[in-house]
């Protein structure tokens, strides 16, 4: 804003009193009659005198910058020579001129501007007043105040859409330095469309098979299923994302349903492993997911889909020819809360087999064998109680025999008497004769019929 003013039938010196100090206007002019110009402070007040005659005289005025038009000054009474007046009129500062273009970040190949994922940036080009530069821009959307900034350009969310896609319009004004406000500028309307997230379908379907998907509860890779539906940007579906992932395994689709075969082999039968299925779109969100479980190869019981086979603590073995199995693997059969090997083969039982499996791996337990050695049947005490042991392992040791009033058939001479026919001899006392079995001591096989095995003992 400027003043001008006339003065009349007199001269004098106007000037501005505000800072920089000192800073005079006409400064030395004499003015018989003429006019001067007075700029205001940067507040809207200021104060000039005019100095008729040796006398000096203050008059003041004021400016409200938000009113441009108009000014006000106060004028007294002239202790001066002759007839002195001052006219003061308020003339307008100009603000500055701006216009703005809009861009905006779009998704699904550049195509989309959507509500609250998308960034409008605003660059606002001025032609400066009188004011040396712009302390703020303003941006709306309608009455509503989108961003206030310091400086061009000016980026922010773009808003959320009503409906499905929406048309939205920003107008941009700046304030300069000197507080006066530009021109409101009308920014080009754009369409905005509305973000749905999408979502699974079905519940998640994880299953052990073979690497080509054929479903196997003993196998080491996972089948991995479930249905789910696009994101949408408006009414448009757009490229979303599913995966499973167990572990460092993982497969992918982008159209519904997911159906992935994952694991490498890898997945061992005695572990379980959690299987994590995840939905992602081009607006990089990973928006939801879903978790199953992919069990180990181990059944309590389980039948067969012919209904031929069962099994324990393993999957049943699908029948050969027509003939069913019946399986038994990874469990311990117990009574009453007794293991089942507890009641047949207790600590102290004896353990028969031809087959040198230690009974450990069979039956669990500690057992010792016993070897070089034949099972007596002992008594509760005396020489030969039970658990006691002894004896060699040779045969028959050199020995005699008494033979008190033994009756013998003679059928020979002298004093040799053989086995056969013939006349009984008189019974007859042989007092000290001694029998010869003609052995020496050694084994010489004198065996019965026998069966060499393996036997263990018991022994916890």
């Amino acid at each position: 804003m400027k003043i001008n003013g006339t003065v009349k039938y007199g001269y004098g010196v106007p000037y501005q009193d505000y800072s920089p100090s000192g800073t005079y206007y006409n400064s030395g002019t004499q003015l018989a009659s003429g006019s001067f110009t007075i700029y205001h402070n940067n507040d809207g007040t200021g104060s000039f005198s005019v100095d008729v005659g040796g006398c000096l005289q203050y008059s003041y005025w004021y400016m409200n910058p938000s009113y441009r038009g108009y000014g006000q000054a106060d004028t007294g009474n002239w202790n001066t020579k002759g007839s002195t007046s001052i006219t003061l009129d308020a003339i307008p500062r100009n603000p500055a001129t701006i216009s703005a273009t809009v861009s905006n970040t779009k998704y699904e190949s550049n195509t989309y501007v959507v509500g609250g994922y998308s960034t409008s940036t605003i660059t606002v080009s001025a032609t400066m007043g009188d004011a040396p530069s712009i302390t703020k821009y303003i941006v709306k959307r309608g009455t509503e105040v989108l961003k206030e900034s310091a400086s061009s350009p000016i980026s922010f969310t773009v808003p959320n859409v009503s409906g499905n896609s929406q048309s939205i319009t920003y107008t941009v004004q700046a304030i300069d330095s000197y507080g006066l406000y530009s021109n409101v500028y009308t920014c080009t309307a754009f369409t905005a469309y509305k973000y749905t997230p999408g979502g699974f379908t079905s519940a998640p379907l994880s299953q052990r098979c073979l690497n080509d998907g054929t479903l196997d509860e003993e196998g080491q890779y996972a089948k991995c299923q479930i249905s789910f539906q696009n994101s949408k940007i408006g009414t448009n579906n757009i490229t979303t994302t599913c995966k499973a992932t167990i572990s460092s395994y993982s497969g992918q689709t982008t159209t519904s349903p997911l159906n992935v075969v994952i694991g490498n082999g890898s997945l061992a039968q005695s572990s379980s492993y959690t299987v994590t299925y995840s939905l992602s779109d081009a607006l990089g969100n990973n928006f939801i997911t879903s978790t199953d479980t992919i069990s180990v190869s181990f059944h309590t019981a389980n039948f067969h889909s012919t209904g031929r086979s069962v099994a324990f603590g393993q999957a049943a073995t699908a029948p050969v020819n027509n003939k069913g199995f019946f399986d038994v693997s990874n469990m311990t059969f117990r009574i009453d809360r007794n293991e089942l090997v507890d009641l047949i083969y207790p600590v102290g039982a004896i353990y028969m087999s031809v087959n040198s499996t230690n009974p450990s791996t069979l039956l669990g337990g500690t057992w010792v064998r016993i070897t070089d050695t034949f099972l007596y049947c002992g008594t509760d005490s005396g020489t030969y109680e039970v658990g006691q042991s002894g004896g060699s392992k040779n045969s028959v040791a050199k020995h005699s025999h008494q033979m008190n009033g033994a009756t013998m058939i003679w059928t020979g001479s002298g004093n040799t008497a053989y086995p056969g026919s013939g006349t009984a001899m008189q019974s007859c006392d042989w007092q000290g004769g001694t029998y010869y079995d003609g052995q020496t001591g050694i084994d010489d096989g004198n065996m019965p019929p026998w069966l060499s095995v393996y036997v263990w003992k018991r022994t916890a």
